[in-house]
């Protein structure tokens, strides 16, 4: 009977695949393991994370004790932690606003406005320029030559603006679906706040307990190439390159791991709600930590294999981008031989950029249907290539969100940061305190420290907790994409969220652009 339902499971999954359909998600389909899951499991734990220990012990409590005295002398001062961890509490708290305020957030009014904006300014400024319409106050070259470029240059930004409402034309049904999902997104976050609050906490802890690892495996490699002899001598002889390559490895393949488990975790929850009913939406935050526990446990391969591939292609990112670095430092630099190392730089980052997307979209797919991370990749590269517009209008619109989002939250803790320092600068002018920390880039107190000293760290960390945010953020509205794409006009269940429920409303209505616009 197993047997038999395994392969009921296999012809179902076929079938849906080829009329690029999606079946009903289950909650047991995560219980299921790969022979592939445990082994590429095992491979991260084998090659990087118990090398990573076995060089972190080494460092603290092994070796000449070069690295232990090399941090007992690192001493920095207490209030550049008290601006790191006032700037994270503050950008947490904004955060935390911020999301619950996105769900009464006039979206649409303001993606309205963007683009209609942007359009009218283009004109405005298209026209001015066209016709003469600059004022005579301002500097302008008054030769006929200038004054032709000028208004040529002018005619360009009337076209720009006319192309640009052109393409809203053609795209107007799926800024509607971005602007539907985005609102989605808003009521997921509301219903499920632990994807917001429990989330963002666990896995940043994660990350900055992964990052203190390798730390430690990098003093620890680096107090063992200092050995005269053994291990450490071979290493520095014959594989420095190696180890640096491996180091870094280790470093992309554990983060990776841990972007992609919280990517999971969060598009789970995020299918989960999208098919619970409605008065059940509430309740599934309750299986978060469950879905994040099976997920590592079931999965976890699959999230391993995914983050090791993203390494590869970093590594190899900053391998060509030291290559570039070293090549212009030689006396017989070449123009054309650093356009091409340019060029190769800037394919290398692309390809980066179009992985992180690729494996962000087969870890939806992972955690919509339990699949491998292959057969994900080609699930969510079918869905791509059957609904394109949809998938450029809503993920241009989620990293429009986030971008927006991540600016004002690093924004405001660094405003704050300026504001607080202004205000302790003007105290120590008037009571001229001793100082409570000598030495060091820093300084003295916080108010004798450089405007500079004292926004930067502080928007460093309002950063940290502005990726850790609104990364499931991006994830989920990625999530009620692929969930809504795999019913398209047969979603008018009473599961559909309210914002898409509308839009199916007017769906292949020819009037549905003037009525909207009005």
């Amino acid at each position: 009977s197993a047997q038999l339902a395994s392969l009921e499971r296999y012809f179902e999954w076929t079938w849906c695949a080829m009329v690029g359909a999606v079946p009903a998600i289950k909650p047991s389909e995560l219980a299921n393991r790969r022979p592939t899951d445990v082994l590429f499991l095992l491979l991260f734990v084998i090659f990087s994370l118990l090398p990573q220990l076995g060089l972190a012990g080494y460092a603290l409590f092994g070796g000449a004790g070069n690295a232990r005295e090399a941090t007992s002398q690192l001493h920095l001062p207490p209030e550049l932690f008290q601006v790191i961890g006032c700037a994270m509490v503050l950008c947490l708290l904004t955060g935390i606003a911020f999301l619950q305020f996105t769900r009464c957030f006039p979206i649409r009014l303001i993606i309205y406005i963007a683009i209609v904006g942007s359009a009218g300014m283009l004109a405005l400024i298209g026209v001015t320029l066209a016709f003469d319409l600059i004022p005579e106050d301002l500097d302008m070259p008054s030769d006929d030559f200038s004054r032709v470029v000028v208004r040529r240059g002018g005619d360009l930004m009337i076209l720009a603006a006319v192309l640009e409402l052109m393409v809203v034309c053609c795209f107007w049904q799926e800024i509607r679906l971005s602007i539907a999902v985005l609102r989605s997104t808003s009521t997921f976050l509301w219903d499920v706040p632990s994807v917001s609050l429990l989330y963002p906490l666990l896995f940043g802890v994660m990350h900055v307990a992964g990052l203190l690892l390798w730390a430690c495996a990098v003093a620890g490699a680096a107090e063992l190439l200092q050995e005269e002899k053994g291990l450490g001598k071979t290493l520095r002889e014959e594989y420095v390159a190696q180890s640096i390559f491996g180091l870094l490895l280790c470093y992309f393949w554990g983060n990776g791991l841990v972007t992609a488990l919280s990517g999971f975790a969060t598009a789970r929850v995020a299918s989960e709600w999208y098919f619970a009913e409605q008065p059940d939406k509430r309740k599934v935050g309750a299986r978060a930590l469950e879905v994040v526990r099976l997920g590592l446990l079931k999965h976890g391969g699959s999230m391993a294999l995914g983050a090791l591939l993203l390494a590869f292609i970093r590594v190899l990112n900053l391998l060509f981008f030291w290559a570039g670095r070293e090549h212009r430092r030689l006396p017989d630099d070449s123009r054309p031989r650093r356009c091409w190392l340019g060029l190769r730089e800037a394919v290398a980052g692309c390809l980066e950029a179009a992985a992180r997307f690729a494996s962000k979209q087969a870890y939806v797919e992972v955690a919509l249907s339990g699949c491998s991370f292959f057969q994900g990749a080609g699930r969510a590269a079918s869905r791509m290539s059957s609904a394109p517009k949809r998938f450029a209008a809503v993920e241009s619109a989620g990293a429009m969100q986030r971008a927006t989002s991540e600016v004002l939250l690093v924004g405001v803790a660094g405003c704050a940061a300026g504001f607080i320092w202004a205000m302790r600068n003007i105290e120590v002018d008037q009571d001229d305190p001793v100082d409570i920390v000598s030495g060091g880039p820093y300084g003295h107190s916080l108010g004798k420290m450089t405007l500079v000293q004292a926004v930067v760290p502080a928007c460093f960390g309002a950063w940290l907790v502005a990726e850790s945010m609104l990364h499931p953020v991006s994830v989920a509205t990625s999530s009620i994409l692929h969930c809504w794409l795999s019913e398209d006009l047969s979603a008018a269940g009473a599961h559909v969220p309210k914002p898409l429920r509308s839009l199916l409303e007017l769906q292949g209505d020819d009037d549905a652009f003037v009525e909207h616009y009005a």
